[in-house]
């Protein structure tokens, strides 16, 4: 099967590739390797960058297996520049900002945003730094950002909590937001030093009970589903953990799950339960997944909002008052520490980088809670 590659009418900084439905390895090597790909799923073929990196790429990729249906032109740009900021299909009305009055320095959320491409920030944390210095320049409009001070900036987070109820969390990232760009883009040494940051709340994470547990994954009555969630429950898996597993990563021999490229861009083994093994190889059977663990019906990628359906699903049907997938993960490591399990082991098999965050699941269970003597029972009879 070859790779049919043309060029789009009337778009200059784009190819087509038409990849057949039956070749599965292309379509995840290309999705794998090749940066700025997209699905266009009105046209059903995938959209590539029209660059002299990529068609070398391509080449060596698929040497020999590819057909260009056009001729490549002299002044083609040699790099794929990555575009991070996303229009949402129906925008989100923000309350500092006013998405009818020009942004002034717009430059400057652009060099926020290459400094923190160059440095391999993740998509979340730079959509996030750029939304919040978007909002301070907006409150503050007809200044130039570089002379804003730490009394602007700190009656600009004022305005935010008591106007917006700004969270501790978002403060604290607000906070992360400007001190980067005004120590590493405007250049201003240590600037925030000043600013103490919020305590964080040390809320107790929710958890279900063994009951709870196995009502809701009872509930389910579809293999693939009823896998998904004992995968989360039974590895202690982030939502994007579990999207991004590959059939190579369940590693049966070695009687444990490999999880690549975690949250902080962090690797780390955890537990495979024997009984999902069990589970999985039935789900094999029937679903026959080419590369990722968990496929959608026309192959790659799962999707995250499909995991968060199948748990609200699950949720109703099993009359469980809440949970979401990060529920499950929260259980797995309530369920290991009341078990006598190390708390120094839970934090590996999670992939925390301190223990500190591991710490919180060292609280009491009701269990527990139904073993302790109050002390007035002790001194009123």
């Amino acid at each position: 099967m070859m790779l049919i590659i043309n060029e789009l009418p009337n778009n200059t900084t784009s190819l087509s590739v038409y990849i057949g439905p039956l070749e599965y390895k292309e379509r995840e090597l290309l999705k794998a390797e090749i940066e700025g790909r997209r699905w266009d799923p009105a046209k059903k073929h995938w959209v590539i960058p029209y660059t002299r990196d990529t068609l070398e790429r391509i080449h060596q990729l698929f040497t020999g297996n590819y057909q260009l249906g056009f001729r490549i032109k002299r002044d083609l740009p040699t790099h794929y520049t990555p575009v991070y900021a996303r229009e949402p299909i129906k925008k989100r009305r923000e309350s500092t900002s006013k998405s009818n009055i020009p942004l002034r320095y717009q430059n400057a959320i652009e060099a926020l945003e290459q400094d923190l491409i160059l440095r391999r920030y993740s998509f979340a944390t730079i959509k996030s730094y750029k939304q919040h210095l978007k909002q301070l320049f907006w409150y503050y409009n007809h200044r130039k950002p570089s002379t804003l001070t730490i009394a602007e900036i700190k009656a600009f987070l004022l305005h935010k909590i008591k106007n917006e109820r700004m969270a501790e969390r978002t403060q604290n990232q607000a906070i992360n937001a400007f001190k980067y760009f005004y120590e590493n883009i405007v250049g201003k040494e240590k600037m925030f030093i000043q600013i103490r940051r919020p305590r964080k709340p040390k809320d107790k994470p929710h958890y279900l009970t063994q009951n709870e547990v196995t009502r809701l994954i009872s509930s389910v009555n579809n293999l693939k589903h009823k896998a998904i969630l004992m995968t989360i429950y039974a590895a202690g898996l982030r939502l994007s953990d579990v999207v991004n597993l590959k059939l190579s990563d369940i590693r049966s021999d070695e009687n444990h799950i490999r999880v690549q490229g975690g949250k902080g861009k962090k690797d780390r083994t955890t537990l495979l339960s024997s009984t999902l093994l069990k589970v999985l190889r039935a789900y094999y059977q029937q679903y026959t997944p080419k590369y990722y663990l968990f496929e959608g019906q026309t192959g790659g990628q799962y999707s995250k909002r499909s995991v968060q359906a199948i748990v609200t699903t699950a949720v109703q049907k099993s009359g469980i008052s809440h949970a979401t997938p990060h529920t499950l993960r929260h259980s797995f490591a309530t369920h290991l520490v009341q078990n006598g399990t190390g708390i120094t082991h839970v934090k590996e098999l999670l992939g925390h980088g301190s223990i500190k965050t591991t710490e919180i699941y060292l609280h009491l269970s009701q269990n527990d809670l139904r073993n302790i003597t109050s002390p007035l029972d002790n001194i009123w009879k």
